[in-house]
């Protein structure tokens, strides 16, 4: 599968120029397999929930703020027992000025893009 920018570019059906406004908290979106309904019984995926506000759409059309759940690490133990000290060290290491979003699913749409913290 061809993953270069100007692929990736013509396959999104949306292009934002957007700031970071906050991140609102961490999930987990690890299920049970036997109900995906629950969270899985022994696995926490760390998921950060950001919120954009759109600047310019560079291509296609949607709202003012966009919402993204973004993977960023995984804890194996129980939901319960999950720390901050555990989820600080499931995620990436990155520059203080910016974090790479890797492709998410978020209302059915994949993200990818660079996030550049200012002032947050």
């Amino acid at each position: 599968m061809d993953m270069t920018l100007q692929k990736e570019g013509a396959d999104s059906p949306i292009i934002v120029v957007a700031t970071l406004q906050s991140t609102d908290g961490i999930v987990t979106m690890s299920r049970n397999v036997m109900d995906i309904n629950q969270p899985a019984p022994n696995d926490f995926g760390v998921r950060q929930i950001y919120s954009f506000a759109v600047q310019r759409y560079l291509k296609g059309h949607s709202p003012t703020t966009i919402t993204v759940v973004q993977f960023e690490g995984h804890v194996p133990v129980n939901e319960a027992c999950v720390t901050p000290t555990m989820i600080a060290a499931a995620r990436p290491k990155t520059t203080p000025d910016s974090c790479p979003m890797k492709p998410v699913c978020c209302s059915c749409t994949h993200w990818r893009g660079l996030i550049q913290p200012s002032g947050i």
